[in-house]
């Protein structure tokens, strides 16, 4: 970077995001469904679970910036300032966050044809986040927050919910309905 006299600057050289830079992430999902039809009730059970594995190395300005406050002492090599980010683990230069999740998930539904014009959608799903792997303990986050870094969470979710579909047409071509739901969702943790 170097300064110019009426305040502006110019940068020059590599973008810094990408010095030390990778992601990958490994997903794989296991679902089963059994489905039961009795009368005018379609019940379905089944499961779905994931598995992810993160690796994600970040560190911005890994190689460094050079600060010149003149074009002259860019010609002359003399830098007013040199910066690089690092990890803090002196034995690995370029340390990752590395981590896997799994979550497991059940769920049970019923779509109950109540009327020819009406149906009702109602059901309930379990999820149970797991995480295998322990999270580095920040002695600061306790001293400052009051937080420990070193607890992964482990919530349970229960999400329940309710759908209504109404259909107004009658049998005609002009299909219209009413549709509304209400239930309690829950995403990955």
């Amino acid at each position: 970077e170097v300064d110019f006299p009426d305040g502006n600057n110019m940068v020059l050289g590599t973008e810094t995001s990408s010095q030390a830079n990778a992601l990958n992430q490994d997903i794989v999902e296991l679902n089963d469904d059994v489905t039961w039809v009795k009368g005018k009730h379609t019940v379905t059970v089944g499961t779905h679970n994931e598995f992810f594995k993160f690796y994600n190395l970040f560190i911005q300005n890994f190689y460094g910036t050079y600060r010149f406050s003149s074009v002259a002492n860019l010609q002359a090599g003399l830098a007013q300032s040199f910066a690089h980010n690092f990890s803090n683990d002196p034995s690995n230069p370029q340390l990752s966050a590395q981590f896997s999740v799994q979550q497991f998930g059940v769920y049970a539904g019923d779509q109950w044809r109540a009327k020819p014009n009406l149906t009702v959608t109602y059901g309930i799903r379990f999820d149970a986040p797991h995480f295998p792997d322990v999270p580095h303990a920040n002695p600061l986050a306790v001293t400052d927050f009051g937080l420990r870094t070193d607890i992964a969470p482990a919530p349970k979710m229960w999400s329940p919910r309710i759908g209504v579909n109404v259909d107004l047409s009658h049998g005609s071509d002009n299909r219209q309905q009413i549709r509304a739901g209400i239930g309690s969702y829950a995403g990955r943790t």
